[in-house]
């Protein structure tokens, strides 16, 4: 499974994201990036941090985590699942120029 904990829905990645997630992990379940207090100091961090590592880790069979949000809070858990063992990807995205600039999609790279 790939925990995707990012502010993009699964349901809303187009059709390469979707498939390569499911080709390399399975199934996907999207557990919502919070709102990060831009005044939390770091304890704030730390106990965000702890909350969401406990609601990803009760998830089955994690194969990896994707994860894609506020800077310190992603730091934070990052540590947290890595020393557990759990693979931790961030997606690329190629940017499309134009009057509405999109993202495509590339591929998912491994946090180390």
């Amino acid at each position: 499974m790939l925990v995707n904990f990012s502010n993009h829905p699964s349901s809303l990645w187009d059709a390469k994201q979707t498939e390569a997630a499911i080709a390399a992990y399975g199934e996907i379940k999207d557990i919502r990036f919070p709102k990060v207090d831009p005044k939390g100091d770091e304890a704030y961090i730390r106990h965000l941090a702890e909350h969401y590592f406990a609601e990803i880790m009760l998830q089955p069979d994690i194969k990896a985590v994707h994860i894609m949000g506020e800077q310190n809070l992603c730091f934070a858990l990052i540590k947290m699942l890595m020393a557990k063992g759990i693979k931790c990807v961030a997606s690329t995205t190629i940017r499309n120029e134009g009057d509405r600039p999109s993202f495509s999609f590339e591929q998912f790279r491994e946090y180390e």
